[in-house]
């Protein structure tokens, strides 16, 4: 430290002065510590080594056949001579044993920054971490080994492209586990593997054109969530130029019209809204006269073939991503005040949803719609 000017002895109060505050001072002893453990880590069996390596990439505690797997050694060992060195490890101070689950974990964050700072050095490294993702991926089945899946993308992202064996599977792993992520509450981290994925994607984007459209479509949701707004809007112009077909569009435009929404313009966004809900061939006008309603009612009569709204509960629950848009431009008009255009665009939700099926969100148009309908004085039923 006083090497480093870190620390001095001032000769007139008879005392130590350190010359850091106490973050750089933090940043200076760390970095000693990680050296120190480093040189006693290289001190050690070659085994150990391996498993310190191996370890140092695992989030969680694991148990000696699942070790035994993960580890990449010339010699095979068994789980008796790993149990072995992983108790010598432990009285090396490298590792700590846990009582309750009967696992080793290692004993400090410096010693898992130390091995893997370690393995770095060493010329086996990406073929450690690719062997430990390829045993992770294989064991990730179930809810409770979830997290070799989250371990395994996170050691294949680690790794430059030309590194990887399979781009393409590793896009698949990051979508994959970005939907656990999703489900799991971790907006975050399905974010990051998104971007993770659209990274490797770009050298041939809209080669594979299916896997594209599933990666750009899912960033669009994930960057407007977060509230991302410029990294979704180039997402969703992405999607508008190259998708096939309306359909494959869907996610782009109704992220499209939401992002109108946020600027307060509620009238901008229902229009942007009928116009692109008209690309599907609707013809719903943009600004209803009483005569557009009477024809809009007789057509959902025609729908409907004598049946009451009560039949819609034996339609079958579809994924119909189009319904999600006629909900959105429909609260549009509600919030800037065209109550006729609303009729409309839920009556037209209601004859796709007769010949399509259930949408999720289906039951919003037909809230809206009875929320008008009940009102008196405004649209009569």
């Amino acid at each position: 430290l006083v090497r480093k000017n870190a620390l001095y002895y001032d000769v007139m109060c008879f005392e130590w002065r350190w010359t850091v505050d106490k973050v750089e001072l933090a940043n200076q002893v760390g970095a000693d510590v990680v050296e120190t453990v480093k040189s006693k880590i290289k001190c050690l069996s070659v085994n150990i080594q391996n498993i310190l390596a191996v370890m140092a990439y695992i989030p969680c505690s694991v148990d000696v056949s699942v070790l035994k797997e993960l580890l990449l050694t010339d010699d095979a060992l068994n789980e008796n001579e790993i149990a072995f060195l992983l108790k010598e490890a432990s009285e090396e101070g490298m590792l700590m044993f846990l009582a309750e689950s009967g696992h080793y974990v290692l004993a400090h964050d410096r010693i898992r920054e130390a091995s893997r700072g370690y393995l770095g050095e060493k010329e086996d490294h990406d073929q450690l971490l690719l062997h430990m993702a390829d045993v992770l991926q294989r064991l990730g089945k179930g809810s409770k080994m979830e997290w070799c899946l989250y371990t395994a993308a996170d050691l294949l992202n680690s790794l430059p492209s030309d590194k990887v064996m399979n781009v393409t599977d590793l896009i698949k792993l990051n979508l994959r586990v970005s939907k656990i992520a999703k489900i799991r509450g971790s907006p975050g981290k399905e974010n990051a593997l998104l971007r993770e994925c659209l990274e490797r994607l770009q050298p041939f984007k809209w080669k594979d054109y299916h896997l594209s459209l599933e990666v750009y479509n899912a960033v669009i949701v994930s960057e407007y969530t977060l509230g991302n707004q410029d990294r979704a809007t180039i997402a969703i112009e992405e999607v508008l130029d190259n998708a096939k077909c309306l359909r494959d569009k869907v996610s782009a435009f109704l992220h499209q019209v939401k992002s109108l929404c946020e600027t307060k313009d509620y009238a901008m966004a229902a229009h942007e809204g009928v116009k692109i809900l008209n690309m599907f061939s609707y013809n719903i006008p943009l600004k209803p006269t009483k005569l557009d309603l009477v024809r809009e009612k007789m057509k959902l009569r025609l729908a409907f073939k004598g049946r009451s709204y009560a039949s819609l509960t034996n339609l079958p629950v579809v994924d119909d991503p189009l319904t999600e848009l006629f909900s959105e431009v429909g609260r549009d008009c509600l919030f800037s005040g065209q109550p006729r255009l609303v009729v409309v665009i839920a009556w037209t939700a209601v004859r796709r949803a007769i010949e399509k099926g259930i949408d999720r969100c289906f039951p919003l148009c037909l809230v809206m719609l009875g929320t008008l309908l009940g009102k008196k004085g405004n649209v009569r039923a």
